[in-house]
């Protein structure tokens, strides 16, 4: 098949026609890797390449704009490029993103389970779910968790309590629906027992 005309269409990207029919639109430095020129033979298969470097270009631009907003994990830009581009065009572009260190995991499992503890007031069983939700490797959530300051759950729990819920405590059934309320948060039962007898030892005192 015979290149019969390349045209300038917007930008940097050019219209190939191929036998006086128009065969795709690929950018310029797509066309000049490839040596692409009115009067040059191509294959099904050169085309299919243009195709897949193309889409290629376009994934990563398209991750890098995702990027430049706020971290994600592998699973979550995974998700979002899979709606436009096939899967072997993906894991290249993720691939080359975590190579690059623009993709991790752990730094970015880090940075959210921070956020859901410290602003979201989440305790440890809701983080991991939070995690485990956004495709996080579960050695990797260990590890982030072990970094994470547990000998502050607590005083963090209590506070949070006491914030919070002490107004709820008073009602009827207080304090079981205050204990439900925690334990959809992610804290342990026996986190929340304790805090809450800490609470009433204080008032007591």
């Amino acid at each position: 098949m015979l290149i019969t005309a390349i045209e300038p269409f917007k930008g940097s990207k050019y219209n190939i026609f191929v036998e006086g029919e128009y065969a795709l639109t690929a950018d310029i430095e797509i066309i000049a890797q490839m040596g692409l020129k009115a009067g040059k033979q191509v294959s099904r298969e050169d085309l299919d390449e243009i195709r897949r470097r193309g889409d290629s270009r376009r994934a990563h631009e398209r991750a890098l704009y995702l990027l430049s907003f706020r971290a994600h994990s592998r699973k979550e830009l995974s998700d979002k490029l899979l709606k436009n581009y096939d899967e072997q065009t993906v894991e290249e572009i993720l691939d080359r993103l975590t190579a690059a260190g623009l993709l991790d995991d752990a730094a970015y499992a880090e940075l959210r389970a921070r956020d859901l503890i410290e602003r979201k007031d989440y305790g440890e069983k809701r983080v991991r779910q939070e995690l485990r939700m956004r495709g996080i490797d579960g050695d990797i959530i260990d590890q982030v968790l072990q970094n994470c300051e547990k000998e502050d759950t607590q005083d963090r729990l209590q506070s949070l309590i006491e914030t919070k819920y002490r107004r709820k405590l008073l009602e009827p059934r207080g304090r079981e629906r205050v204990t439900a309320a925690l334990l959809r948060r992610g804290y342990a039962y026996e986190e929340i027992r304790r805090a809450l007898n800490a609470l009433e030892e204080e008032e007591e005192d």
